[in-house]
């Protein structure tokens, strides 16, 4: 700040400066302390506390291994961050396997679901739709990959195939995430939610409308039945008739 004119609020100047600076020392102890913990390793404790990297300041040197790399509360911190840098970058590996990545950026699946629920009246949408809307670029008319379009080909043939079946109960969404998505532990591919039964989403009017016609069948057979047996209680009557009157006759001495 000596040296240069730097326009602007000093108030302003002076913590981008303060910013800036501190970077650049984080950076740099960064640097010492991984020299530290190759000599460390390599010619032990006291050859690495006592012999700084050229260029150096020794007692700044000592500062850092006895205020900072060898305090306690120091190591549980970077013990801490080098967990996390860990799994982050295993989940960085991990996503780098995906083949289906999803667009939801920063509004979650679960609640994109429970904005559809809203509009739907409380009903779970198809997961079709929900799988399109996160796998398909509107804006490109493109699917974010191959595979994407391939999943969601599969489930709608997979609905259209299982409804086409007459007298069949509309699939859930749920056996449809698992048929066409495979099922995963703990929630429900594709809506992003628990499995359960309480997400089945049958067309009540048509179930009732199964119900009818199973009833009404039921009637027909019932009906059927007292036909049948109407008749053969006329058959039985007639048949005693005509043993009466064949006794008859043979009382009356006709033969044959």
């Amino acid at each position: 700040m000596d040296k240069f004119d730097l326009q602007g609020d000093p108030i302003d100047v002076e913590k981008a400066v303060a910013t800036q600076c501190g970077r650049r020392l984080s950076n740099h102890n960064f640097v010492l302390h991984n020299k530290y913990k190759k000599l460390q390793e390599t010619r032990g404790e006291e050859y690495a506390r006592n012999n700084p990297p050229a260029g150096v300041n020794p007692e700044q040197w000592t500062s850092l291994v006895t205020k900072k790399w060898t305090v306690p509360k120091w190591l549980v911190i970077l013990f801490t961050r080098e967990i996390v840098m860990e799994r982050s970058e295993k989940n960085t590996s991990n996503r780098s396997w995906s083949k289906t990545k999803h667009r939801c950026g920063s509004k979650s699946l679960p609640v994109r679901l429970a904005a559809a629920m809203h509009d739907n009246g409380g009903v779970v949408p198809a997961v079709t739709e929900m799988y399109k809307d996160t796998h398909f670029n509107k804006d490109t008319q493109k699917w974010i990959s191959s595979e994407s379009e391939v999943l969601y080909d599969k489930m709608v043939q997979i609905e259209t195939k299982h409804n086409a079946q007459e007298g069949t109960i509309p699939i859930t969404q749920e056996e449809l995430s698992v048929k066409g998505l495979k099922a995963k532990s703990g929630y429900v591919k594709g809506l992003g939610i628990r499995p359960s039964s309480s997400i089945r989403t049958v067309n009540r009017e048509y179930v009732t409308h199964l119900e009818g016609k199973v009833q009404e069948q039921a009637e027909k057979i019932q009906e059927q039945a007292e036909g049948i047996e109407a008749a053969n209680n006329k058959i039985e009557e007639q048949g005693k008739t005509l043993a009466s009157v064949m006794a008859f006759l043979k009382q009356q001495g006709f033969i044959g």
